[in-house]
């Protein structure tokens, strides 16, 4: 076993990670410049959705998340106890990939390492809650720089679920009718559409703005939800259009509404619909991460004021 703990060191295992999310930040920019280039040097139009990049950053990311396990666990774990776990981790995840529970290749293939993750951070931070009275700053710092790794995890957690998992879809939806969404656990009734000028005049009319607002209830799963009001906006001053969007968060996901089009003769609206689940791991995420960053500047603050204090 020499050889492997000369090479299966934390330098080594960073430096790995390093290398890792330096190709997945390559992946996700050559994506990023594909379309622009494409269009710079043929004049068409490409488009790049959120499945093209999920799918090419999975095995990545998976990578990422499995290296950073690996980190958090040498010197807890024998190497021999680390190298069953992270097989049987990764044996999980092929197998997820096969039978696909979550129905969505990227998340089903992240999951099991997202999980083992998450154990291995909270198990080093139940590590340095346990041995605090022994050294109570290098044990905050532990606990601090561990929050912050939990915070990264929520985040990479985040943004594979809420872009694997998101529905969308579009209906006409009338005065007369609700409207229902294909996979969504939402549906719609339009209850008012009302047009009007807005403004100030602009040559031959009252407003420089013609403003359609649809008002609306919203069910979930059949029950009254909320209720809510977008705009179909057309600005003739400067020849665009463009619409406002219900947004409604709430702690495991958000929930999106925009008119496609409105045909004020009829009362249709045509209405697109998007629901994005477990966005709000993104924003605990960034919080952890905040507060796991402010945490070790207040124990070094602290730190640096007791070798002060004692010196003194």
């Amino acid at each position: 076993m020499t050889g492997i703990n000369q090479i299966l060191t934390k330098s080594n295992v960073m430096l790995a990670a390093l290398l890792v999310f330096v190709l997945l930040a390559a992946l996700i920019t050559v994506g990023m410049l594909t379309p622009l280039l494409v269009d710079f040097l043929t004049g068409n139009s490409m488009n790049l959705d959120a499945y093209y990049f999920n799918i090419r950053a999975a095995l990545p990311t998976g990578v990422l998340i499995i290296l950073l396990s690996i980190y958090l666990l040498l010197g807890k774990l024998s190497e021999k106890k680390l190298f069953v776990t992270v097989s049987v981790v990764v044996v999980l995840s092929a197998i997820f990939a096969v039978i696909l529970p979550f129905n969505s290749l990227p998340v089903d293939f992240i999951i099991p390492f997202s999980v083992l993750a998450i154990i291995a951070i909270l198990y080093n931070i139940l590590h340095s809650v346990t041995g605090w009275k022994y050294n109570p700053y290098k044990n905050a710092r532990s606990i601090s720089a561990h929050i912050i790794h939990l915070g990264l995890v929520l985040i990479i957690l985040g943004v594979v679920l809420s872009t694997g998992l998101t529905v969308e879809d579009s209906t006409v939806v009338s005065t007369e009718s609700r409207g229902f969404f294909e996979g969504q656990d939402y549906s719609v009734s339009v209850t008012k559409i009302s047009s009007q000028f807005e403004g100030e005049p602009f040559k031959s009319h009252p407003g420089s703005s013609y403003v359609t607002n649809v008002s609306f209830d919203v069910y979930k799963n059949g029950e009254y939800f909320d209720s809510g009001n977008v705009k179909s906006i057309r600005d003739l001053k400067w020849d665009q259009s463009y619409t406002t969007t219900y947004i409604h968060r709430n702690l495991l996901e958000e929930y999106f509404i925009a008119p496609k089009g409105v045909d004020m003769e009829t009362g249709k609206v045509n209405l697109y619909s998007r629901t994005v689940p477990f966005i709000t791991f993104v924003w605990g995420g960034l919080c952890l991460m905040a507060f796991g960053v402010l945490s070790l500047l207040a124990v070094s603050y602290l730190k640096n004021k007791e070798k002060i204090n004692k010196s003194e």
